[in-house]
């Protein structure tokens, strides 16, 4: 099964491919104090929804980092839908190959959302998102936590260790220990991720629907409704998502 497609249908009908309310994102932007001669990375970009969004409403400009050529063109659609997209640039790109060629102190805002393994994991995306923020910039990160004790069930169907995610706390103490100046943290509600993991399922058993006879349709129903199933009863209440404001 191709599953740069599969994720892209299952986030068909998702602002933003991770599960923040996209009103409440529009919320932390307006704390990032930008203006028409803001610049702005998003790494692991997706839809591009961000830097879209702080285009219109601010006239900033920005770089968005994306390695699915489905999301990057997707992008660029919406970009143009807009009337944004000269303003933007989204490169279909590794975005470990492509930030080292980006200059030092650059950026106003730097965003990396649910995309820290685009960099080599949280260590990697730091150094990294902190390498090309300008003094007395942003950044805004968010990842998973875990907000109760995950079963032996649920890391083996993970595939990782309890040590891959913090805590909410834990994060926010991470972040202060570096020196940078914690301006916001929050997490994803339960409802969030309800509306997120239903229109994730929802969107692949409708596609399935009215496409029955695609070659990928049964891999693609049995990958759908194991995660699903392993969503209500392993993952719901334990993994959670942290978003992070922090100054520089």
């Amino acid at each position: 099964m191709n599953r740069e497609r599969y994720s892209f249908l299952a986030h068909r009908t998702h602002w933003y491919c991770n599960p923040i309310d996209p009103h409440f994102l529009d919320q932390i932007l307006g704390y990032c104090g930008l203006g028409a001669a803001s610049a702005i990375l998003d790494v692991g970009c997706g839809k591009g929804e961000l830097l879209i969004r702080a285009a219109e409403r601010f006239g900033s400009s920005g770089i968005g980092v994306e390695q699915s050529e489905l999301m990057q063109t997707e992008a660029q659609k919406r970009a143009s839908e807009r009337g944004v997209a000269n303003r933007l640039w989204i490169q279909l790109a590794d975005a470990q190959v492509l930030m080292p060629t980006l200059g030092a102190q650059t950026f106003d805002l730097v965003a990396c959302i649910g995309s820290s393994h685009a960099l080599g994991g949280w260590e990697g995306m730091m150094k990294e998102l902190l390498r090309v923020t300008k003094p007395g910039g942003k950044l805004l990160i968010a990842d998973g936590i875990w907000e109760s004790e995950p079963s032996a069930a649920y890391l083996q169907a993970l595939e990782c260790e309890k040590s891959a995610y913090p805590t909410h706390a834990e994060m926010v103490k991470n972040l202060r220990e570096r020196g940078l100046r914690m301006l916001g943290a929050w997490t994803a509600s339960q409802r969030e991720w309800d509306e997120y993991e239903w229109a994730y399922c929802r969107n692949i058993e409708e596609f399935l629907a009215m496409n029955p006879d695609d070659p990928e349709a049964e891999a693609m129903r049995k990958r759908c409704r194991d995660w699903s199933r392993l969503y209500m009863e392993e993952g719901r209440g334990v993994l959670g998502f942290g978003v992070y404001l922090v100054g520089v």
